[in-house]
């Protein structure tokens, strides 16, 4: 596998979030059609991915982006690594250098 691939915890056991923060949504657009909302933003542990999920005011999750860090996201270009073969670099990671996860 290409070592080009930094993210390999977060591509394989998915990000470990925390809350960074809630605030209510501002934005006029979303709450004259759905009501009142607030968003939820969310920092992975690992790589620093942001997460902004907006929540109705019955908890309907309405809408989630991401915001990644560069290198992050594949390009066009890039293979998508299938996730058995990042499970094996994973562990082969770990076993070498006796890692923790972040």
């Amino acid at each position: 596998m290409d070592d080009k691939i930094e993210f390999v915890h977060c591509r394989t056991l998915r990000h470990p979030w925390r809350v960074v923060d809630v605030t209510d949504d501002v934005d006029d657009d979303f709450s004259k059609v759905l009501g009142k909302s607030r968003l939820l933003r969310l920092r992975c542990r690992s790589c620093a991915t942001i997460r902004i999920d907006r929540v109705g005011a019955d908890g309907d999750l309405i809408e989630r982006n991401y915001e990644y860090p560069r290198g992050y996201r594949l390009t066009k270009n890039d293979v998508r690594p299938e996730l058995e073969q990042l499970r094996l670099t994973l562990l082969d990671r770990h076993q070498k250098a006796g890692e923790e996860t972040p």
